[in-house]
């Protein structure tokens, strides 16, 4: 494939400078496929993405681990394998023992957020995520989603072209009626189990035995946002 053809060269060029042994190799990508319900949300097909680290000598090929982790911990880890400290006003923190061997949790939880793109994909959502359940809240649930995978034509085999052929297979098939539902209409909290529905098609945020889950990780995301500075009413 692509990726095993490039991943290849630049791994090729370490060992042509004689860096292969004596670098930190870490492979990811920034979100999700161009799919509803994955990039431009803040689902797991649209946040989880892969992280692949190469270190020789000190991880195990094929090691694999569960621990949350998130791009901004990305920084704080290369400086302290470094031997470094990071800035203290940074957001990120060290898997470095993670990858060590030293520790299997480096996050109790994540926050993720999203707003738009430019004009376009102007739904914005917040969540907040632990090992098991997802929170998220919709700041403008009035709002239909739509993105460039709704909207963009004019071009070969368009995402919107792709789209359209779902709207009309929904105006006669139940399942697909209530898939495109999903993906447009939003309510303002859902709360989803990700071990029991990875795809996060059934909202739980009704349910009265998780009610204790749904209250923490409410207050949790409102914590946060309130850390970080951001307007509680808005985008």
């Amino acid at each position: 494939t692509t990726t095993d053809t490039r991943l290849g060269e630049v791994l090729t060029s370490l060992k042509r400078y004689g860096l292969a042994t004596n670098t930190v190799f870490i492979y990811t990508t920034d979100q999700g496929a161009e799919w509803p319900r994955c990039k431009w949300t803040l689902y797991d097909s649209g946040l989880r993405v892969p992280v692949v680290v190469r270190w020789p000598g000190v991880i195990k090929p094929g090691t694999q681990s569960d621990a949350l982790i998130s791009l901004i911990d990305l920084t704080p880890t290369f400086a302290a394998i470094a031997g470094g400290q990071p800035p203290k006003d940074i957001d990120g923190v060290s898997f470095a023992d993670v990858l060590l061997g030293r520790a299997t949790v480096c996050r109790r939880e994540l926050f993720a957020t999203h707003t738009g793109d430019g004009t376009m994909n102007l739904f914005p959502q917040r969540a907040v995520r632990d090992t098991r359940y997802k929170y998220i809240l919709n700041l403008h649930p009035e709002r239909d989603w739509t993105t460039h995978f709704t909207k963009v034509l004019g071009i070969p085999n368009s995402h919107a072209e792709v789209w359209n052929t779902w709207l009309t297979k929904a105006k006669t098939d139940p399942a697909a009626a209530h898939l495109v539902n999903l993906i447009v209409h939003h309510p303002v909290e859902e709360l989803y189990d990700t071990q029991a529905d990875p795809y996060e098609l059934t909202n739980l945020v009704d349910q009265p035995e998780v009610k204790p889950v749904l209250e923490r990780l409410r207050g949790r995301l409102a914590q946060w946002r309130k850390q970080v500075g951001e307007p509680q009413g808005g985008e």
